[in-house]
């Protein structure tokens, strides 16, 4: 989402995706492609936004060292 997007909104985005995500077909699919669906205590946009920073964090010396950039 973009920065500053309003809360309500996360959260209500966050409902629905979650809510998708736990339908019989929608696990059907995933099971299909050998994937899972993602476990509730990583589910909140809290978790997400840490985990995001966290990768940054952790790849951002090996992708400047390879001198790539993101567009």
């Amino acid at each position: 989402m973009p920065k500053g997007t309003p809360e309500p909104i996360i959260q209500k985005l966050n409902a629905a995706t979650i809510a998708a995500m736990d339908t019989p077909s929608v696990q059907e699919q995933l099971k299909d492609v050998g994937a899972v669906a993602v476990a509730p205590e990583r589910r909140p946009p809290g978790y997400l936004h840490k985990f995001v920073l966290s990768e940054i964090e952790k790849n951002a010396a090996p992708i400047k060292a390879a001198g790539l950039a993101m567009d």
